[in-house]
């Protein structure tokens, strides 16, 4: 259960960092969501792919 909150949590940061970026030049917004695609990429293979797909049960 905290391995799935935490992945969450990493999951509302990330995408409220998005959100604010989508404020910025459209160019940046770009390379930016790259660099947190990988970041998420990162975080999924270390805290396991069953993070966000926990199934209950």
């Amino acid at each position: 259960m905290q391995r799935r909150r935490c992945c969450a949590n990493i999951l509302m940061i990330v995408f409220a960092i998005m959100n604010i970026s989508s404020t910025q030049h459209r160019v940046y917004y770009d390379d930016f969501s790259m660099h947190v695609f990988d970041i998420i990429n990162a975080l999924m293979v270390q805290l396991g792919t069953s993070c966000a797909f926990d199934s209950p049960g």
